[in-house]
C-alpha cells in the first residue's frame, strides 16, 4: 500500500504507461496474443495490481508474487 501521495500517483502513471504502451502496441499491428505482447500484459498486470491493491482488491492472488521474467504462453496462460 502507498503511504504517501506521491507513491500512489507513481502507481497510477506506471497503469497508465502499460495502458499506452499496449495501445501502441496494437497500433502498429501487433497482436495481443502473440508472445511478443506477452511482456506487455505482465508488465500491466503487475501495474493494475499495484494499484488495485491500495484499494484491497489485488488482481493477482498472492500480490507478492511477480510474473515478471517467467515463461508465459502465447495463449496468455502462465506456467506454473
Amino acid at each position: 500500500m502507498a503511504t504517501n501521495k506521491e507513491e500512489f500517483l507513481a502507481k497510477v502513471n506506471s497503469a497508465q504507461v502499460a495502458r499506452i504502451e499496449a495501445e501502441e502496441f496494437v497500433r502498429a499491428g501487433g497482436d495481443l496474443k502473440s508472445e511478443e505482447a506477452a511482456p506487455l500484459s505482465v508488465e500491466m498486470l503487475e501495474a493494475w495490481n499495484e494499484l488495485a491493491t491500495e484499494f484491497a482488491h489485488p488482481v493477482l492472488k498472492d500480490p507478492a508474487k511477480k510474473y515478471r521474467g517467467r515463461p508465459v504462453r502465447a495463449s496468455g496462460n502462465h506456467r506454473p
